[in-house]
């Protein structure tokens, strides 16, 4: 019992931390990319909201999920 319990936390654990990993792999890409195109201004005083379009939405409202996940 105890050792099933221990192994299904521990895979447990290691699946959220790859899916933190490959969320954070993405995301940065996905944001270095807007860098490179928009440039610092655009990154950080966008009024019009552009650089909060696309999959970067979709990678924060996942990143989101899982830290409520880890936290229920």
């Amino acid at each position: 019992g105890s050792k099933i319990l221990k192994w299904s936390i521990f895979v447990h654990n290691v699946l959220l931390s790859v899916f933190s990993l490959y969320l954070f792999v993405v995301l940065g890409c996905d944001l270095a990319e807007k860098w490179i195109t928009h440039g610092t201004e655009v990154m950080l005083c966008d009024s019009g909201y552009t650089s909060s379009q696309g999959r970067v939405v979709w990678w924060y409202y996942l990143f989101y999920l899982s830290k409520y996940y880890e936290f229920v």
